[in-house]
């Protein structure tokens, strides 16, 4: 069961403590945690004391039950009489693709909310494969225009993996469900006889029901349902993944330097050259290995030391809900989203600017002590 007095007591803590350094949005944070912990009552998990004094969304599981979790991405099957794109024998299905370009900001933060994560997709797809792996979907709902009329009925779950960001749903049959965070997606597990309290019905864009547990997918962005011999056309694009057990750091590390002139931030972000890594990670990455995201990567000292730790931080974190870098889970962060608080080494105010991340730009946190190298341009 969640304690509520302690949730109430950690929410209090978070205001107090960040609220004058993160604005006016961290009420909208607490909100979110208070929906988040409840949420995480259906499906029998335990908060700590000492994680809600930390942060609303540090959670111990209990082994007896899968945790739920936010996943982004949704996809649904056809009708068992259709064929692949490919127009190939012995795959039952058309591949269908939705995505959502625009976010709404369902829940009032989404514009500071960051990308999620390797780790926490990883931790997601553990837990649902926990919960679906080896059972027969008995109830399926689609409710992307494109697929309305697919259905999953019948079939069973084989496996629940993630690669990177991304999710695959296996079902006999050779059929692949494909999902994606990116912001504004998520994944909730629920017991039968529990209440779904993700967000209003019209969020849902998928359903997918066992004898044990109802998955329903929020607001997911993107839905793609394939053949399992083509899962190569969305994992194949992407660089090694950084939580696979035989990760080749020496490969990530030659993918890196092939653009000696790109800025190492820009690389590490890039899901092309490795699969995985996002804004927490590469920042706290950087500061530990001390140089700035700017710094072009012939310049970055022992390349491979730094992707190495980096890679180790976030095996070192996916199992536990918790995405620290200092060892405390009171304090999780030295740099990420600590703009104008003191360096937790040298005293100097932490600083932040915009880094390029492809066509886009991206939050920067860094020490101008503590990490050398050039600043934004």
């Amino acid at each position: 069961m969640v304690h509520h007095q302690a949730v109430a007591k950690g929410l209090d803590v978070i205001v107090k403590q960040y609220g004058n350094s993160v604005g006016t949005s961290v009420k909208d944070l607490a909100k979110l945690s208070v929906s988040w912990l409840v949420k995480m009552d259906d499906v029998g998990l335990r908060i700590s004391q000492h994680a809600c004094r930390a942060a609303a969304d540090l959670v111990v599981p209990d082994d007896n039950y899968p945790s739920g979790d936010t996943a982004e991405h949704s996809t649904s099957l056809g009708h068992d009489n259709f064929t692949s794109h490919s127009g190939r024998p012995g795959c039952p299905l058309t591949v269908h693709t939705w995505t959502r370009q625009q976010y709404g900001g369902d829940w009032g933060f989404r514009q500071n909310h960051p990308m999620p994560e390797g780790d926490t997709v990883w931790f997601a797809a553990r837990r649902l494969d926990r919960a679906l792996a080896g059972q027969q979907i008995t109830a399926s709902d689609f409710r992307v225009p494109r697929l309305a009329t697919a259905d999953l009925t019948g079939r069973r779950v084989e496996g629940i993996r993630s690669y990177g960001k991304h999710i695959l749903f296996r079902f006999d049959g050779h059929v692949t469900l494909h999902t994606h965070f990116r912001m504004d997606g998520a994944w909730h597990l629920y017991r039968p006889e529990r209440a779904w309290r993700g967000g209003p019905d019209w969020q849902i864009r998928v359903v997918l029901r066992t004898d044990a547990w109802s998955a329903v997918g929020y607001r997911l962005p993107v839905v793609e349902l394939l053949c399992s011999d083509e899962e190569s056309r969305i994992v194949g694009r992407l660089g090694p993944d950084v939580l696979a057990d035989d990760v080749d750091i020496a490969e990530v590390v030659a993918r890196i330097a092939t653009e000696p002139e790109r800025a190492i931030g820009d690389s590490m972000l890039d899901q092309s050259v490795i699969a995985g890594f996002g804004l927490i990670y590469v920042t706290e990455g950087l500061y530990l290995h001390g140089v700035t995201p700017w710094t072009p990567v012939r310049d970055v000292p022992d390349l491979e030391r730094l992707i190495t730790r980096t890679t180790r931080l976030m095996d070192a974190n996916k199992a536990r809900g918790a995405q620290a870098s200092t060892g405390d889970l009171r304090e999780q962060h030295y740099v990420y989203a600590r703009a104008g608080r003191e360096c937790r080494r040298c005293g100097s105010r932490i600083r932040f600017g915009r880094q390029h991340s492809g066509a886009h730009q991206r939050d920067a946190y860094w020490c101008p002590t503590c990490q050398a190298g050039p600043g934004p341009t």
